[in-house]
């Protein structure tokens, strides 16, 4: 179930990242607190799960407790498997490793109603399978044995290593559903995300386990299951990179507790922190236990603006804080001026423009970049701003200017080309047009901007699943030959193969009963009969199957890909380097990869202006040749007029800089000491200057410090040059924040 590239010489040491969990059964163990597809620890809910096998049985055990305030949501219905996820579930997907990454998927609810399917077939139904349920107020106990030989397989050998999954799907008051794993999987039909569970061996270390963790805008504790035979042992936790606790903490009865206060200094965005928990021997330094995370300490984005880019017809900067109880006070920062104005209100104006004739005003601020921060008492927070002399006007495009892959992804009239387009939406507020260079809908797009179309495609279907009802090959093949002939080849379209290409293709077998049918060789098809067509066209597929990237990267010309677990998740970014790594790991070397990001997705109140320019500029120190903002699913209000701003203005941003960028060469050895685990970098020699691009992936505001071969630097747009002394360099990041320097040799 789905809770539903150019050479890159950058260092990516992520602060948060998705790295499967190991168990040890031996004949069983206890799994410890999940982590939830956002990245989250799973602290609304309580669970105690455990997993073992004997020579027979693979089975899990597990008390399950609602969300405080709620009771369990109970549902399932007589011969309709998938009714039972839309309530309370508990999953348990099992890949045994000789079989290809085929798995099989279990599910049971509280009403005792059972989902079981081969990958997505529901035509598995295991024989001799044990299970039992019951429930009492607002708590469910279950036993679920599934027999090795319904797997095909024999019981695991001492040492043998198989790819499993437990997850729990609950319903929290005032959020929705949330979901969870031993895994913290995002995708749970993605085998490689299961966690490593190891057969009769006992652990190398002593095992451990998170029982219980608490988070609050005040502060953090931790309790532990530890062996006795451990005395005590050091305690770390670093969030946002900075260590906040590091002692030595004893076990007591079998725990391991600690805790602490969280100074309230810089307010991070979002109120999302990355989170890390080590726990050592305190006489060898041993590391005994670890785990990544993402705290979520549920505060409002305490500062808001109206817009990212102003110019001088706003004359305004509008702005909403939330600090309360203090006197506030709002400074804004631009090449190391500042101007105060204490004593601010919940909301209020900065007029920009200067004076009108006849009336007093502050002087007028003048183009560029600049950070507005509000202070209350010791505690602050900050976001930056743009002023723009004039609504930014997009390089023109020429007239039959022909789309081409090149060596260093996308060229449109013989220049460098980064596309960034929208989807469709019913409503659409830009603040400028034309934004984009892409068109894919129909609004706010350039003169002779790159089109995105389709090869005709199949209709949607719902029930006995979701899936694409392809007609025979034979009827296809002539709905594609007949499309493929009215095309011209001169003109810049990329011609999209299927969008969602991992949605199973509906078979239908001589009994007239539907089943889903893997579509990567049908992909496959469809792609070489075109190319064998049609050689001059460029063609695309797009998925947001993590687990499909492989297979269907292979299946197109451009690549589109999305993710669950940051293009669309509640918090883009925390997890958006490691998907992307996975993209530049997984996608042929050298081909274009247009990586969406999600505007209203998974809501249309979630996404801020700062994660999608994050976004964008990580894509292209990736090596990406471009992005498209989903904005399905409803719309973008008009009062979200900050992320329509963005979305309006980064494209002309983007031009500024990505053809000298594109063109430039491989600079790695230019930064002789890289700059803390939190930023991405990239730094081309465009033969008169460096460009580097610096991204922080911090939640915080944070320092980039490196040491370069170069005398001065300089912001992109900015004529104050800075000298550096000894090429030491440092520069202050708002969170999310990328910057683009120019450096002299």
């Amino acid at each position: 179930m789905k809770h539903s590239p150019a050479f890159l010489f950058v260092l990516l040491f992520p602060l948060f990242s998705f790295s499967a969990e190991k168990l040890y059964l031996n004949p069983s163990s206890e799994c410890g607190v999940f982590t939830t597809t956002r990245g989250e620890w799973a602290t609304s809910t309580e669970s105690e799960v455990k997993l073992g096998y004997d020579a027979d049985y693979l089975y899990v055990d597990a008390f399950c407790k609602a969300a405080p305030g709620s009771s369990l949501a109970v549902a399932g219905k007589k011969d309709d498997d998938l009714s039972i996820f839309s309530g309370e579930v508990f999953e348990f997907q099992i890949a045994p490793p000789k079989q290809d990454g085929t798995y099989y998927h279990l599910a049971i609810s509280p009403s005792g109603y059972l989902y079981s399917a081969r990958k997505r077939d529901t035509q598995w139904n295991p024989k001799g399978l044990i299970r039992s349920t019951k429930t009492s107020g607002d708590e469910w106990k279950f036993h679920l044995a599934v027999p090795f030989l319904a797997l095909g397989e024999n019981a695991p050998a001492k040492g043998d290593v198989w790819k499993i999954n437990l997850a729990r799907t609950t319903v929290i008051p005032g959020k929705g559903t949330e979901s969870s794993s031993l895994s913290g999987a995002s995708d749970f039909h993605d085998v490689k995300q299961y966690a490593d569970v190891v057969f009769g061996v006992k652990p190398p270390v002593p095992p451990l386990f998170l029982r219980g963790v608490s988070f609050s805008a005040d502060g953090y504790s931790f309790r532990f299951d530890a062996p006795a035979l451990l005395p005590k042992l050091k305690a770390e936790l670093v969030l946002d990179g900075k260590t906040v606790f590091s002692e030595v903490v004893p076990v007591r009865n079998g725990e391991l507790v600690f805790s602490g206060a969280l100074k309230k200094e810089y307010l991070p965005l979002k109120a999302i922190l990355s989170a890390r928990v080590v726990l050592r021997n305190p006489e060898t330094g041993a590391e005994l236990f670890r785990k990544d995370s993402l705290v979520n300490l549920s505060g409002l984005d305490m500062l808001q603006l109206d817009r990212y880019y102003y110019t001088p017809q706003d004359k305004k900067i509008r702005y909403k804080q939330f600090f309360t109880g203090e006197k506030v006070t709002l400074r804004i920062r631009k090449d190391g001026r500042v101007r105060t104005i204490p004593g601010i209100g919940a909301e209020g104006a900065i007029h920009f423009v200067g004076p009108e004739p006849g009336k007093k005003a502050p002087p007028a601020l003048s183009p560029g970049r600049y950070v507005l921060e509000v202070t209350a008492g010791d505690t602050r927070t900050s976001r930056v701003f743009f002023i723009l002399d004039k609504p930014p006007v997009p390089l023109e495009i020429p007239d039959n200017a022909q789309l081409k892959i090149t060596d260093k992804g996308l060229a449109l009239g013989g220049a460098p080309v980064y596309l960034i387009g929208i989807s469709g939406t019913p409503k659409a507020f830009l603040q400028f047009t034309p934004a984009f260079n892409l068109a894919y809908a129909k609004f706010g797009n350039q003169k002779n901007a790159v089109v995105l179309g389709g090869l005709p495609g199949a209709p949607l279907i719902r029930k006995p699943f979701t899936g694409i009802d392809y007609p025979p090959w034979d009827q296809h093949r002539k709905k594609i030959d007949a499309y493929l002939t009215a095309q011209d080849p001169a003109k810049p379209i990329l011609h999209r193969i299927a969008y969602e290409a991992q949605i199973p293709a509906v078979w239908k077998q001589p009994d007239g009963t539907l089943v889903p049918r893997d579509t990567d060789e049908l992909m496959a098809r469809i792609y070489a009969h075109a190319k064998k067509a049609a050689p001059g066209l460029i063609y695309t597929i797009q998925t947001d199957n993590a687990s499909k990237i492989e297979a269907l990267s292979k299946s197109c010309d451009v690549f589109e890909v999305a993710f669950y677990s940051s293009s669309y998740a509640q918090n883009m970014v925390p997890r958006l380097r490691a998907d992307m790594e996975k993209v530049v790991e997984s996608v042929p070397r050298g081909k274009p990869v247009i990586f969406w990001l999600g505007g209203t997705i998974p809501n249309a109140t979630c996404r801020l202006a700062e994660e999608l320019r994050c976004g964008v500029y990580l894509s292209i120190a990736h090596g990406f040749s471009g992005n498209i903002f989903h904005m399905g699913h409803g719309f973008l209000p008009e009062d979200r007029s900050r992320v329509w701003s963005l979305i309006s203005g980064i494209h002309a941003e983007v031009q500024r800089f990505y053809p000298a960028f594109a063109r430039g060469k491989n600079a790695a050895g230019f930064v002789r000491k890289a700059p803390a685990d939190s930023f991405v970098w990239k730094a081309v020699d465009t033969g008169d200057d460096i460009l580097l691009l610096a991204v922080s992936t911090a939640s915080s505001e944070s320092m980039l410090e490196m040491k370069v071969d170069a005398k001065n630097v300089r912001l992109y747009d900015s004529s104050v040059e800075t000298p550096l002394s000894d090429g030491v360099f440092q520069d202050l990041f708002t969170p999310y924040e990328p910057k683009v320097f120019v450096f002299r040799k």
